[in-house]
């Protein structure tokens, strides 16, 4: 599940993120002193981490919805797809830096 402070994203920067494996959330901070976070995560994954971190848009899919490119960038994908369980998929797209995937109960 995301939870912001209805910030719109489009072409905000990360500058950190923090996993809180405990709590199963994963905390993304942004370069406008802006904060949002994903709860009840189960995996996630970055590519691409560099100094310029820039958010073109976020997308949400299930397990059984993704789009296949996704799955190839994310080849990970494939185990959530074949679970009998429905997981939410967050894509966080980037115009530069950090794509981000995240996988949540």
């Amino acid at each position: 599940m995301l939870y912001h402070d209805n910030l719109p994203l489009h072409d905000e920067t990360i500058i950190g993120l923090v996993h809180d494996e405990a709590k199963q959330q994963l905390h993304l901070y942004l370069k406008n002193g802006g904060h949002f976070h994903f709860e009840n995560v189960v995996y996630f994954e970055t590519s691409g981490f560099s100094m310029q971190n820039v958010i073109f848009d976020v997308y949400r899919f299930t397990s059984r919805d993704f789009p296949d490119d996704l799955n190839k960038r994310f080849a990970t994908l494939s185990f959530y797809r074949a679970q009998n369980d429905i997981h939410q998929v967050y894509h966080i797209d980037s115009s530069c830096g950090m794509e981000l995937l995240i996988i949540c109960e």
